[in-house]
């Protein structure tokens, strides 16, 4: 046995896998094996290829990328970090590769053929235990949720402004994690100009998260950083310019890889967000953030971003059943569960938006009730050549409560989505003016006007997709909350009876064909309902049979079956339960 491997030997003993085999088996098998390393970068495995490999990451970081349904860039699903196995299917079945593996970190691998496997197996079938164990829960992972794990061990913090201090904010974000998590957090600054594998790899031992620190002006340093990191961060001041260094081309790869995000300082937290959109136009980054440097609770979520425990929240459509939701927000306020991400379909998406735009829950639920409660903007009947309303009173109410503001300039990442019928697919609205995209997605068919756009013709997202949480775990690297108002019952044959039965002025003010649309623009199917629910940490689903889709008067009842089912839930839902903070 070499040197090389004697050392592998020693190392591999401190692996959950391995941990269990006798010495001599862990002997026999690491002098089979052979060394590889591959710089940040360098690809492992490409989907579709001949899969005869399994590898023990000794140290750095793979990604995990496989394809995308209607776009032509893969998707980072997993970070295979130190310790893990990745490729054991191949040795188990052979095959071909289901994804492409690229290192996102300067990485050390132990690599085993499947024929030595094999050998090795028959020699001494101990070795297959282990396999075995990492194949069934890696197959159950897969089958939970579309993202396996994207929780990163070693951060950068890239200052890109003069006045950011690296140093400084993530000495911040790092007592957050220490006071929410318990972690040990270590914070690496630019003296460490020498920091090799081998001095990370120690303390990437002895410490749950590391944060390297420096600033775009160092570039031999900064690179240094980037290159030994699962996630890097970009921190720009909301007022400067944007510096030339972050054009850099090893951030471009980076930014391919999906690793870069971008937070955005705020001193002042009482004036919305201008001109995101434009800096994206100019900076490549996978997610942004807006961080109020006055605000704890952003440091918080700063905290749980980078330490893959952000929590999402998913609001889907069902007309003014969605009121529920506030009764939902306000219960998980009161529980102390953050939101860090908020997307939404139809009403689900003006609730998110809510959110999203900073607004507490009393604010919240009065601008409800004067934009539903105390009008009916959908009450400007006309021919119904595109619907049965014109449109007019809803397009005023979103631009009195969303004015011009742009998605990316909201304080919380949101999304809404829309049926595009053009192609027949989801429309997801990430970029744009808030409330087009909002007028987009509760444009329900046979009632309000279709939106048409370059991208097609575009009506509420409930037709195809009411409860986007797998698009929103794309994202959101941490657990998701999805409420389903529209699960439940909510047009009996009672209900429908009453309505046309009622007399023909009652008809005429209040048409029934208005609930049977409603009801059909959010039923998008229950495989694909069960699919997006299967994909998150917790579903929430209020007792609304009573409440009909069009109960627009029904206020405070609603959110109160919303605010008391949620308490209920967090007395006997332990996934729920422990997402409240500290």
């Amino acid at each position: 046995m070499t040197d090389n491997n004697i050392e592998s030997v020693k190392t591999a003993q401190r692996f959950d896998f391995l941990s269990e085999l006798p010495e001599n088996s862990l002997d026999i098998l690491c002098a089979k094996a052979s060394r590889r390393f591959l710089k940040s970068g360098e690809v492992l495995f490409e989907q579709n290829e001949p899969a005869d490999v399994m590898c023990v990451v000794m140290s750095g970081t793979l990604g995990v990328f496989v394809n995308q349904a209607h776009s032509k860039k893969k998707r980072l699903v997993a970070l295979v970090g130190k310790g893990e196995v990745i490729g054991e299917v191949a040795i188990i079945a052979g095959g071909t590769r289901s994804a492409d593996v690229i290192a996102l970190r300067d990485t050390d691998l132990l690599r085993i053929k499947r024929s030595q496997f094999e050998y090795l197996v028959a020699n001494h079938p101990e070795i297959a235990i282990p396999i075995t164990k990492i194949l069934a829960t890696r197959l159950r992972e897969t089958t939970a949720a579309p993202v396996i794990n994207i929780r990163p061990k070693v951060v950068s913090f890239i200052a890109a402004s003069p006045k950011v201090n690296a140093v400084e904010l993530a000495n911040k974000v790092a007592k957050s994690v220490r006071q929410n998590f318990g972690q040990l957090v270590h914070v690496q600054g630019a003296e460490a100009d020498d920091l090799d594998s081998d001095k990370l790899d120690q303390l990437e031992d002895a410490h749950d998260l590391v944060i390297l620190c420096s600033s775009t002006k160092d570039k031999k340093w900064m690179r240094g950083c980037t290159r030994q990191s699962d996630r890097i961060c970009l921190i720009l001041d909301s007022l400067a310019d944007i510096p030339p260094e972050l054009t850099d081309e090893f951030l471009k790869v980076a930014h391919d890889h999906q690793m870069v995000d971008l937070f955005i300082l705020h001193d002042n937290g009482n004036v919305c967000p201008r001109l995101t959109q434009d800096l994206l136009a100019k900076v490549k980054v996978n997610r942004h953030f807006h961080i109020r440097t006055n605000e704890q609770a952003d440091w918080d979520r700063w905290g749980r971003i980078i330490n893959g425990r952000s929590v999402g929240l998913v609001l889907s459509g069902g007309g003014a059943r969605a009121y529920a939701h506030l009764g939902v927000i306000r219960a998980l306020y009161e529980a102390n569960i953050p939101i860090d991400f908020v997307a939404g379909t139809s009403m689900g998406g003006i609730i998110a938006s809510s959110i999203a735009m900073g607004w507490d829950i009393d604010t919240m639920e009065e601008r409800i009730r004067q934009c539903f409660v105390a009008t009916n903007p959908l009450s400007d009947y006309t021919m119904p050549l595109q619907g049965l309303v014109r449109g007019k009173k809803v397009e005023n109410l979103l631009e009195n409560n969303f004015g011009s503001i742009r998605i990316s300039d909201l304080w919380l990442p949101f999304f809404c989505v829309s049926t595009n019928l053009t192609n027949a697919s989801g429309h997801i609205h990430d970029r744009g003016e808030l409330r087009h995209a909002l007028r987009a997605s509760i444009s329900l068919p046979g009632i309000l006007p279709p939106v048409s756009t370059a991208d097609g013709v575009l009506v509420d997202g409930g037709v195809i997709n009411n409860l986007p949480v797998i698009e929103l775990s794309r994202s959101c690297h941490g657990p998701i909350i999805a409420v389903d108002i529209s699960r439940e019952l909510s047009l009996s044959p009672s209900t429908w009876k009453a309505q046309i039965r009622q007399p023909v002025w009652q008809r005429m003010l209040n048409p029934p064909i208005i609930s049977l649309l409603l009801r059909s623009g959010t039923v998008s199917g229950e495989w694909q309902d069960q699919q997006q629910s299967d994909a998150a940490h917790v579903n929430l689903i209020p007792p609304l049979g009573s409440v009909d889709i069009r109960d627009w008067k029904i206020y405070e009842d609603t959110i109160e079956l919303g605010y008391k089912y949620t308490l209920e839930k967090l007395e006997t839902d332990p996934c729920l339960a422990e997402l409240q903070l500290p």
